[in-house]
């Protein structure tokens, strides 16, 4: 199954959920802003959607600095 993530094809497993996704990238989700099909998701909304065949998904990520 694919998704688009910040507009590349991404592979994804069966049943995963945005916040399983966003971990298994290596991303926290309390430092990202995670748009799924126009929709805006907060951190309880992400552990409840699951990602779906041709989704697409935006991810923003904050970095820190000085």
């Amino acid at each position: 199954m694919e998704v688009y993530v910040n507009g590349q094809p991404e592979a994804i497993n069966p049943g995963e959920t945005v916040k399983d996704f966003v971990v298994r990238k290596g991303l926290f989700e309390e430092k990202v802003v995670v748009e799924y099909n126009g929709r805006i998701l907060d951190g309880k909304e992400m552990e409840k959607q699951f990602l779906e065949e041709g989704a697409v998904v935006e991810i923003v990520h904050f970095v820190g600095g000085g």
